[in-house]
């Protein structure tokens, strides 16, 4: 796959998980991986490793991937979110 096809790919996968990053930085990321491909990495897996997201959307994405959450990552994840909703709330209250 050329760089510009990885840019391209990068960008639907972005927007498939739902995550935003700024073009340089999808350019930069899909030229490091170029250069690497050697290693043998998936993709996606490398975009997910490097593109910088939240904890919280690594686990979402990993999961609709295929990588398995054997320690309930996800919902550690949602019982944190929960928490600080509920500590917002009661501060403003």
């Amino acid at each position: 796959m050329s760089v510009d096809e990885l840019i391209r790919y990068a960008h639907r996968l972005l927007d498939a998980w739902h995550a935003n990053l700024s073009p340089s930085r999808v350019t930069r990321l899909c030229r490091d991986y170029h250069r690497m491909a050697a290693a043998r990495i998936p993709f996606e897996h490398y975009m997910l490793n490097n593109a910088d997201l939240s904890e919280l959307q690594c686990v979402r994405i990993r999961t609709s991937i295929g990588t398995l959450d054997p320690t309930g990552q996800i919902a550690a994840a949602n019982v944190d979110r929960e928490r600080r909703a509920q500590g917002r709330s009661k501060l403003a209250g």
